[in-house]
């Protein structure tokens, strides 16, 4: 059977992304350089493994690697209508900078409520108010869902 290759797509926001085993991959802004690099990149991944895509293992990803990979997805993804960068992606930086900080050489898969809490402490001795405390750590558990 002969599979073809998925084209670079844009969205009605302006964002690239390629449709491959039934779920679209967002690569950054159509008109960026970089989208068509990554675009090549994932393509030439999938046809040397066989039409398939690598699939990390979490036991070896590390929590700075994970909020890398979450940065990336958050800077294509809270975007306005017209295309510029929202706020959001600077703000959830800052909270990736204190996880990473603390917990970056860590497996991801061993982040867990205790460490949650400690983190917790952290922003609290930073003088977060209880409101901004628990919308850090909401967007904090965001990154490992």
């Amino acid at each position: 059977m002969r599979h073809k290759i998925p084209p670079l797509c844009r969205n009605g926001r302006g964002q690239a992304y390629v449709c491959i085993d039934r779920k679209a991959r967002f690569l950054g802004r159509f008109d960026d350089p970089q989208a068509r690099i990554r675009y090549d990149q994932l393509i030439a991944e999938w046809t040397g493994n066989n039409r398939s895509l690598l699939i990390a293992d979490p036991k070896r990803t590390t929590v700075s690697e994970l909020g890398r990979a979450f940065i990336v997805w958050a800077e294509n993804h809270y975007r306005r209508p017209d295309g510029s960068p929202t706020g959001e992606a600077a703000t959830l930086q800052t909270y990736v900078n204190e996880l990473t900080g603390l917990y970056g050489d860590t497996p991801a898969a061993d982040f867990g409520p205790n460490r949650l809490r400690a983190l917790r402490q952290r922003f609290i001795e930073k003088g977060y108010t209880r409101k901004g405390v628990n919308r850090t750590t909401g967007r904090i558990r965001s990154i490992f869902k």
